[in-house]
């Protein structure tokens, strides 16, 4: 499954509280979307992001950030949730 299958959308533009962190907004479209959702990004075992989600903030993949979902979102930022593409 991916993310847009669970939200019916490829793209959504969201309204945040000043300084809210990307675990506000993961934490408002789980609200929106439900369970469905967290299962498809957070590991049920540990409650970590699941390895495989690529979270890119502004073009840059989470890892990038050293404070991970905690990084403060400003106003315009791109938050893309995708899979990695690898072929062979």
């Amino acid at each position: 499954m991916n993310f847009s299958v669970v939200t019916g959308k490829k793209k959504e533009d969201l309204l945040l509280s000043e300084g809210a962190t990307l675990k506000d907004l993961i934490d408002q479209l789980i609200e929106k979307y439900g369970g469905a959702l967290k299962k498809e990004i957070f590991d049920s075992q540990t409650g970590d992001i699941k390895p495989h989600v690529l979270i890119l903030i502004n073009g840059r993949s989470l890892d990038q950030f050293k404070e991970r979902a905690r990084v403060i979102l400003a106003h315009g930022d791109s938050v893309i949730f995708t899979f990695p593409v690898t072929g062979g």
